[in-house]
């Protein structure tokens, strides 16, 4: 694992309310899923074995994984390089995994670390409540149903109607409906 991967797991260890690991390594191997790719492989001063292993076609891994989760619900934290020049990424944008995210991001700036925070301006929004909630029919599954929204509306998370129970008849006046398209029989 490089060394620069490293440090920057080591400022993670100031958000981890959990337990307290013995290394970088010890933490990345605990939070993360297994599926490394040969990112611990690589030797720790090597730039070359870096460009090399990043460079490669991998598949299936999820090197960048550091907080498993599902595949909307998990935490990333890598290195991307664009034209020649590497940063580092934080991204983990589900609204469950919303607020460790934000305090790895705090974590970063507290370090003076640069990184660029991948979908900020989306958990801005969650934040801030300026974001959307998309409500469905109940026949419909809730996982990724955000995606049956145009990304214009801002709807990152989706319930039932009737999930509001008690709160429906106060809430109903601030909901906005789209406008369905009619269905119309196939002609034969």
């Amino acid at each position: 694992m490089t060394h620069h991967f490293k440090r920057l797991l080591n400022h993670l260890f100031e958000f981890q309310p959990i337990k307290e690991y013995s290394s970088e390594l010890e933490m990345y191997k605990a939070m993360a899923d297994g599926r490394n790719d040969g990112l611990l492989d690589i030797p720790g001063d090597s730039m070359d074995d870096l460009v090399k292993w990043y460079n490669s076609s991998r598949f299936g891994g999820h090197p960048w994984e550091i907080c498993r989760g599902g595949n909307t619900t998990h935490i990333n934290l890598g290195l991307l390089c664009e034209n020649d020049r590497w940063f580092t990424f934080l991204e983990g944008n589900s609204s469950s995994r919303m607020l460790e995210t934000a305090r790895m991001a705090l974590a970063f700036y507290k370090a003076k670390m640069p990184f660029r925070w991948l979908g900020y301006k989306d958990v801005q929004l969650k934040m801030l409540g300026q974001d959307n909630i998309g409500f469905i029919p109940s026949f419909h599954s809730l996982h990724r149903a955000n995606q049956l929204f145009d990304s214009n509306n801002k709807v990152f998370d989706c319930f039932y109607l009737h999930d509001l129970g008690k709160i429906r008849r106060t809430t109903e006046s601030l909901i906005t409906f789209l406008p369905l398209e009619p269905l119309y029989p196939k002609r034969s």
